[in-house]
């Protein structure tokens, strides 16, 4: 697993095809899951599940964001805050239908980050209703360590 500044990343090994003529395909009725396990120091924090292929050329192609609320994962109506200090576990499943012919030679890039960019409403993590929070809320820098029974499950076919 690499660490970046955008977040972990981790690749699979290149694709080599049984025949010259087969290739993965990521299904169209893709369903992506998830289970995340770690320790943050903060009740809340929103993240993203990037995929990308990794051609053997070098090029990165994007295939499928997902990104969520911690606090919301699972059951959207209801917030569930984390708490902070205690392993947690946040069980996903991305909706967006995604389909993608994987070339001889690529790799598939999940990368996991916080987010915490312009132009997006940032969590600081209090608890509080996030659109009330400012920085001076935040207090200490949101700290996770990710464990290692994390783990995302993409359905590939031939």
């Amino acid at each position: 697993m690499a660490c970046h500044r955008f977040g972990l990343s981790r690749s699979a090994f290149p694709y080599a095809p049984a025949r010259a003529t087969s290739r993965h395909k990521l299904p169209p009725r893709d369903i992506r899951r998830g289970h995340l396990e770690f320790i943050a120091n903060k009740k809340d924090f929103d993240y993203n599940v990037v995929l990308y292929e990794q051609t053997k050329s070098g090029q990165y192609i994007l295939l499928a964001p997902y990104w969520t609320r911690a606090s919301y994962n699972g059951h959207l109506g209801v917030r569930r805050l984390l708490t902070p200090g205690k392993r947690q576990r946040l069980d996903f499943e991305a909706v967006r239908l995604m389909g993608r012919q994987l070339q001889p030679g690529s790799r598939i890039v999940v990368v996991l980050s916080v987010i915490k960019e312009t132009g997006r409403q940032i969590n600081y993590g209090t608890g509080k209703d996030v659109s009330d929070e400012t920085i001076a809320d935040a207090k200490e820098p949101l700290t996770i360590r990710w464990l290692a029974a994390s783990y995302i499950d993409l359905p590939l076919r031939r």
